[in-house]
């Protein structure tokens, strides 16, 4: 191996154990190390509680009924039905030339979709979650399920192309329950990939841009201090979302990432959580 290659190799070790520190690492804990006390009483007032939902890639089959996890089918009880989106029909578009090299989109009629299943995008028991919701945010026990069909609201008109669950009650009636309907053709004809998810740590995020006057520019807040994939809480991981502000919570990262979606969010007004309000639960997406 050529002396080059080998320091390439040294550089990149040192940044990926680098990266995994900080992953690691509340970024409060590296600036209290540099003494800016004035940048850690900030911090402190910007601070969520985030917690990583870790993915271990598993059969639906091999996955307990009432385990926390994305994908595959969900565990329902008989109560509750398999959540679908409503037929609706959506406007389509064609490329007309206006003059040469420029064209514009115009109307070309509708197409209807028919009623679909939605997919599961998580579905977490909540019991094995409580103990790294320190900020006590949610119930202790139960499950809260989060659907989607695969389109977007800004193409669905009034219909809903997603929905949040919460339910409570004995975990002993709970099914895996396959659709009784097709899925929302256009983009899924089977279960998304299965896996398990465990909660092995929490960290605290924090929205730096309303403290970057009193950390300095010395101190980087590297991406890697958040979690980038699937979580609950804290503040939402992307390039193009806005940042949820005031009361609004950011209630899961899912962690999808799909052709030119990045990933997708569900938010939550406070008062709403409190009350277990789902039905006002926002839906966010970032794309590229």
């Amino acid at each position: 191996m050529s002396e080059e290659l080998e320091n390439f190799k040294e550089i990149m070790q040192y940044h990926f154990e680098q990266s995994e520190k900080r992953r690691r690492t509340d970024y409060a804990d590296f600036v209290k190390e540099r003494c800016n006390l004035e940048g850690c009483e900030a911090l402190a007032k910007v601070a969520r509680n985030a917690i990583p939902a870790i993915e271990i890639a598993m059969d639906d089959t091999e996955i307990p009924v009432g385990a926390s996890k994305k994908g595959g089918l969900p565990d329902l009880p008989p109560s509750i039905s398999y959540p679908t989106m409503n037929e609706f029909a959506e406007e389509q578009k064609k490329w007309v030339q206006v003059r040469p090299g420029v064209y514009k989109a115009e109307p070309d009629g509708f197409i209807t979709h028919p009623k679909s299943a939605m997919q599961l995008l998580g579905q977490f028991n909540l019991s094995e979650s409580a103990h790294f919701d320190k900020d006590n945010l949610l119930p202790k026990t139960g499950m809260l399920y989060f659907f989607w069909s695969g389109e977007l609201p800004c193409y669905t008109g009034q219909v809903s192309p997603f929905k949040v669950i919460y339910w409570n009650g004995d975990m002993y009636e709970l099914r895996r329950t396959a659709p009784a309907i097709p899925y929302y053709d256009k983009y899924f004809t089977e279960p998304l990939p299965s896996a398990k998810l465990t909660f092995e740590y929490c960290k605290n995020e924090y929205d730096i841009e309303k403290v970057q006057k009193e950390l300095g520019e010395e101190y980087d807040y590297y991406p890697d201090y958040n979690i980038r994939n699937a979580k609950l809480f804290g503040y939402p991981t992307g390039v193009n979302i806005d940042i949820p502000r005031g009361d609004i919570i950011n209630l899961y990262q899912s962690g999808y990432r799909s052709g030119c979606i990045c990933d997708i969010y569900w938010y939550i007004r406070k008062q709403d959580l409190a009350e277990l309000n789902f039905d006002n639960t926002i839906f966010v997406f970032d794309l590229d």
